[in-house]
């Protein structure tokens, strides 16, 4: 056992305390646990708004001296920052997304035209005729138009006015149609009964899937070679590569003509009604 005199074990006790909080510091700072990298907030859903930055940085530069007694000056140039932002708009404008129309050669065909953002205009080929134009509350457009030659033609939509940026260009199909007088009407075999077989070529020129056309017969003592009084052409599944087909008709007797009604079907739009009597 040591015995120390008083002012001795204060100061025993005193280099003892300043060593325990020597190592507890030091413990404290070995045992400390790293903070987790912090996580950059996600981006915001919807429409984002773009900022365009430039920054300018000066970074500052110092000297100085100093003497032996403690004596010194120095200078220098502090860091600057110059930072400016600004946001940009960009206003997106939809094309309009319309089918591709066909038009029976010389004859007017309905086309709608829907309600087109601000500054969208239409600009159609001028060998496109149009006969008529009304405008809806909505906006949207019904025109009556026409080709006079078998050329496809087109039509563009500009932003901005006439000699704006194109958006969408749009075609427009010709076909023509040639049926009786144009073809023939011919008396083939008396198939029996009185029963005469007349057959009337029909020509297209201008193949599309989307086409379709109808014959109604419309006077009695006649029907199709398949005894109905309508007939569909699928175009171009019931024509040959050069858009031909045969129309059979059954008469019971040779005079009078072939008095039937033709209806141009694109998709669900009648495009052109016209009857042969």
């Amino acid at each position: 056992m040591i015995v120390l005199p008083p002012a001795a074990s204060r100061l025993f006790l005193s280099a003892c305390v300043a060593y325990l909080g020597v190592a507890d510091h030091a413990e404290g700072q070995a045992k400390a646990p790293e903070m987790p990298p912090v996580a950059a907030p996600p981006a915001p859903a919807g429409p984002v708004t773009t900022l365009v930055t430039h920054t300018q940085k000066a970074h500052g530069n110092g000297n100085g001296n100093g003497n032996g007694n403690g004596n010194g000056h120095g200078n220098g140039n502090g860091r600057q920052d110059n930072v400016t932002t600004a946001t940009v708009t960009i206003h997106v404008v939809a094309a309009p997304a319309l089918e591709s129309p066909v038009c029976v050669v010389g004859s007017y065909r309905e086309m709608d035209i829907p309600a087109l953002p601000a500054g969208v205009i239409p600009q159609l080929d001028a060998r496109i005729q149009i006969s008529g134009t009304t405008t809806y509350p909505g906006g949207s457009q019904l025109h009556l138009l026409r080709l006079n030659s078998i050329n496809d033609r087109a039509g563009v939509f500009r932003l901005g006015g006439e000699s704006g940026s194109i958006l969408a260009a749009l075609p427009f199909r010709a076909m023509r149609i040639r049926t009786g007088s144009e073809t023939a009407v011919m008396v083939t075999i008396n198939i029996g009964d009185n029963t005469w077989d007349v057959v009337m070529p029909v020509i297209i020129d201008g193949l599309y899937p989307e086409v379709a056309m109808a014959f109604d017969i419309v006077i009695g003592g006649g029907a199709f070679d398949d005894g109905t009084l309508y007939r569909i052409l699928l175009v171009p599944m019931d024509l040959s590569l050069q858009g031909e087909c045969l129309l059979h008709f059954l008469k019971t007797r040779l005079s009078g003509s072939n008095c039937y009604k033709t209806s141009i079907w694109h998709g669900l739009t009648k495009i052109l009604y016209y009857s042969k009597l």
